[in-house]
């Protein structure tokens, strides 16, 4: 009987050690979300490559400009996007912890 008590103990013990942990992590994470417009024309950009640095992943927008990158470290990241015949452009960002950061870049078209 003692050991099976003793066991079940352990058990819940280290469940409670994952749990906790793994609550921890998503504590220290954040997001960024944003879209991609023409500079002059306002209008969402389709098929802009978004990256960030340090390097994450590359996103390409859809037809409405969105991109998002979920479960980023708590850190300063620079988003930038390119779109062949349009100058690349940057931002500096702050993932704060539980936060979501959105971020509005414009590009300009190359003449």
């Amino acid at each position: 009987m003692k050991t099976k008590i003793g066991f079940l103990l352990l058990v819940f013990a280290i469940l409670f050690c994952f749990i906790t942990a793994c609550n921890n992590e998503l504590e220290y994470r954040g997001s960024i979300s944003g879209i991609i417009t023409d500079r002059d024309s306002g209008q969402p950009l389709q098929d802009v490559e978004v990256w960030t640095s340090p390097s994450t992943h590359t996103f390409t927008t859809g037809f409405d400009g969105a991109f998002e990158y979920l479960k980023l470290n708590a850190r300063q990241y620079e988003v930038w996007a390119q779109k062949p015949n349009y100058y690349t452009n940057h931002k500096t960002v702050t993932i704060i912890a539980g936060d979501n950061v959105f971020v509005s870049l414009a590009l300009k078209k190359k003449p």
